[in-house]
């Protein structure tokens, strides 16, 4: 059983640059090239989709899940749940965007079984305006249930 002591634990802080030439490769694999094209083609800086901010979240961390490990969570039986985002201000190529996430909840089911983490994250752009709050939901599917435990 996770330790619910950890509920309102706030993580690491991560800053990250939206580098214009990643966020025009993420929007080509994800099916908006001519979108991000057309913005530079306009000499515009391409807006960042509510998607790529969990993508640059994580992106070049030394072990972007390193806060699940410190719960005790062993990655090899973890799910994804759920996600969400709530998009308060677009942000750019360019921008310079701080993460500040925390653990809002940890709730078991099945006895345990299964247990939902839920992770919030503000973002804030260079200027500290609002850009949007992340939501995810990590499932963890305890292997000493499992057993019998």
């Amino acid at each position: 059983m996770l330790d619910r002591t950890h509920i309102g634990r706030s993580l690491r802080r991560v800053t990250r640059t939206v580098e214009a030439g990643q966020l025009r490769f993420f929007l080509n694999v994800i099916g908006d090239k001519d979108k991000a094209f057309a913005a530079k083609e306009a000499g515009q800086a391409p807006q960042v989709p509510p998607t790529y901010l969990f993508c640059l979240e994580m992106i070049d961390g030394p072990e972007p899940l390193d806060w699940l490990t410190d719960l005790g969570v062993n990655l090899l039986h973890i799910l994804h749940g759920q996600q969400r985002f709530d998009y308060h201000a677009p942000a750019f190529a360019g921008d310079v965007l701080s993460f500040d996430a925390s653990i809002e909840d940890i709730q078991e089911k099945k006895g345990g079984a299964l247990q939902f983490i839920f992770k919030k994250t503000e973002v804030r752009n260079q200027s500290d305006a609002r850009i949007a709050t992340l939501s995810s939901t990590v499932i963890y599917r305890d292997p000493a249930y499992a057993k019998g435990k």
